[in-house]
């Protein structure tokens, strides 16, 4: 059958009608990548998204069980500390992983519809307005991921974007020190 089984590395004992929650395994460290990532399905907030390979190089490489990962660092004086924990579903061997660790503190995001036109019965033009304020002491870096439906164009653009597929699109932004960004667009949709 197509299933994977995963050996538990000591003994446990576990109790009639009791429940208990086992660590897998742990890895002591993976390289990651950083990414603070407002989408705009996901609410008003930046979300800080971590990205690793699940490969032998990065200590992992190896079927990882859907489940919850929790994700520590070392602090200044040699602690683990807890930085988030994430659902993730069965991930292959040599398939990216991403996991999100919660909402940047940082970070206030509004984002409104500025426009809205009905060209014809099956077209229509909206444009949009995304407010992020940074308030770090230092520039950050934060993609933006738009949705987008139906027959679509973007009409217009504040900011470079990229078609990542046939529905999204992302804008990378630099946003200053203590300081905001605007971004907007406007996109005809036909239907």
């Amino acid at each position: 059958s197509e299933y994977h089984l995963y050996t538990l590395k000591r003994p446990t004992t576990l109790k009639n009608d009791h429940e208990k929650q086992i660590s897998l395994f742990s890895v002591n460290t993976v390289p990651i990548e950083k990414e603070l990532v407002y989408d705009s399905v996901r609410g008003e907030k930046v979300w800080i998204m971590l990205t690793l390979e699940n490969s032998n190089e990065t200590g992992l490489g190896r079927p990882l069980p859907a489940g919850i990962v929790r994700v520590y660092k070392t602090d200044y004086a040699g602690e683990l500390q807890f930085l988030g924990e994430d659902r993730i579903e069965h991930t292959p061997q040599g398939k990216e992983l991403k996991i999100a660790t919660g909402s940047a503190f940082d970070f206030t995001v509004t984002r409104n519809q500025t426009n809205y036109q009905r060209v014809s019965d099956n077209v229509e033009r909206i444009s949009s307005e995304i407010e992020i304020n940074n308030s770090k002491s230092e520039t950050q870096n934060v993609t933006v991921v738009e949705h987008l439906y139906d027959d679509w164009k973007i009409l217009e653009s504040s900011d470079p974007y990229e078609k990542k597929d046939a529905f999204t699109i992302e804008f990378k932004v630099a946003i200053p020190a203590n300081s905001m960004k605007t971004i907007s667009y406007t996109a005809e949709r036909r239907f």
